[in-house]
């Protein structure tokens, strides 16, 4: 009889996802070449988001503003700070899409996981544009949930992909990763470059688990939706994670896409 691991906390479900993207995360940065003493904004930052990556690049002499509306994320974002001595970090508590800090003045406006749950994403593009100085670079990272399997494939699976995706798509497009590219372009944005990220995951790895299981507040929106009873949705995860607990299940994530341009320079 295989043993199901409980449920991630929501602390360490958010967590697992950013040590699971901060490679890619690292290579985005490398590829917009980000220098020492720049200017950096990183919208939607959670708990953490990239600020570590930024600090890094950026060193004493830049700056990194990391921005939520999220109080007990920056809570411990700040916590994160201190405890890594993230010294060039400001965190600032407000709506992202209503922004205070100073127009065309950042060398990177960077989100990443933001602009899906975002009704209206063109705005919140806009906005990061807006951010960036003449010349400076708006990159964005975000998901597309082609090409997300397990194998060997539980029967319920894409069930609860759907379900997934549905439940997502109550607040926002579950797929918004692959309109990157569209969506820059519109913002007038200049040498646009679009990449895609997918990782191979086995053995049990935790994100398997944590990427069906790190979605609960999509579970209760389809819940409440009447996009399936309890009793259906705790069918499809029972099955799910008992093939995941199988160390012989690969699973090949969702797509995450990055994208990224510059702002013209004033002319």
């Amino acid at each position: 009889m295989t043993t199901i691991d409980p449920p991630l906390k929501a602390r360490d479900t958010y967590h697992l996802w950013v040590q699971t993207w901060r490679d890619s995360s690292a290579a985005l940065l490398d590829a917009i070449d980000l220098r020492p003493g720049s200017i950096c904004a990183d919208i939607g930052c959670g708990g953490e988001g990239i600020l570590p990556l930024l600090h890094r690049r950026v060193g004493e002499g830049g700056c990194v503003i990391g921005v939520d509306c999220d109080g007990d994320a920056l809570t411990a974002a700040a916590r994160l700070c201190t405890t890594q001595a993230l010294t060039s970090v400001r965190l600032i508590q407000e709506d992202v899409l209503h922004s205070t800090l100073p127009r065309d003045v950042f060398d990177l406006v960077h989100a990443r996981f933001l602009l899906s749950s975002l009704l209206r994403p063109e705005r919140g593009v806009q906005m990061m544009v807006d951010l960036a100085r003449p010349g400076g670079v708006v990159a964005l990272q975000e998901i597309d949930h082609a090409g997300w399997s397990i194998d060997p494939q539980p029967a319920l699976w894409p069930s609860l992909r759907a379900l997934l995706a549905a439940g997502h798509g109550l607040r926002g497009d579950p797929n918004i990763g692959r309109r990157l590219g569209e969506l820059l372009c519109t913002a007038e944005l200049e040498a646009v470059t679009v990449r895609p990220v997918v990782l191979i995951l086995y053995n049990r790895h935790p994100f398997m688990r944590a990427a069906v299981r790190g979605m609960a507040d999509v579970h209760q929106q389809s819940v409440h939706a009447g996009l399936a009873t309890v009793p259906e949705l705790d069918a499809l995860l029972a099955e799910v994670d008992c093939a995941l607990d199988d160390p012989r299940t690969t699973m090949t994530t969702f797509t995450v896409v990055q994208a990224w341009g510059r702002k013209p320079a004033r002319r």
